[in-house]
C-alpha cells in the first residue's frame, strides 16, 4: 500500500493467511479421487440391486448406505479442514487423511 502511514495500517484488521498450501491441495485432490471411486462403486451396487433378489437388494442397500456414510464423513472432514484456523488446521488435515484412507480401504475391499 504505497503512501499508507503506520497509523492507517494499524487501523486495518489483521491479515490472516489462509492455510491453503500444496499439502492442502494434494490432500483434497486425493480425497476427491477416493470419493469419485466410491461414487462409481455406489453406481455399480445400485445397478446390481436393480436386478437382484429381495435378499440381495437388502444386502446391497446396506452396502450402499455404508458407502454413502463413509463418503459423507470425508466431505465433512474436508469442510472442517477448510474452516480450521491456526494449529487446528494440521489436526483437521490429519482427519481428512484418515477418513479418506478408510473410504479407500472400503472401496478396495468391496471390489474383491
Amino acid at each position: 500500500m504505497a503512501g499508507a502511514t503506520r497509523t492507517a495500517l494499524a487501523v486495518l484488521p489483521p491479515f490472516i493467511c489462509a492455510p491453503v498450501t500444496r499439502s492442502h491441495s494434494s490432500i483434497v485432490a486425493r480425497a476427491e479421487r477416493d470419493m469419485d471411486a466410491a461414487d462409481h462403486q455406489i453406481e455399480t451396487l445400485e445397478g446390481r440391486a436393480e436386478s437382484g433378489s429381495a435378499q440381495q437388494k437388502s444386502r446391497l442397500a446396506d452396502q450402499i448406505a455404508a458407502f454413502r456414510a463413509c463418503r459423507r464423513a470425508v466431505e465433512e472432514r474436508i469442510a472442517e479442514m477448510n474452516a480450521a484456523r491456526g494449529s487446528d488446521w494440521k489436526a483437521a488435515e490429519l482427519e481428512v487423511g484418515k477418513a479418506s484412507a478408510r473410504l479407500r480401504l472400503f472401496v478396495s475391499k468391496s471390489r474383491c
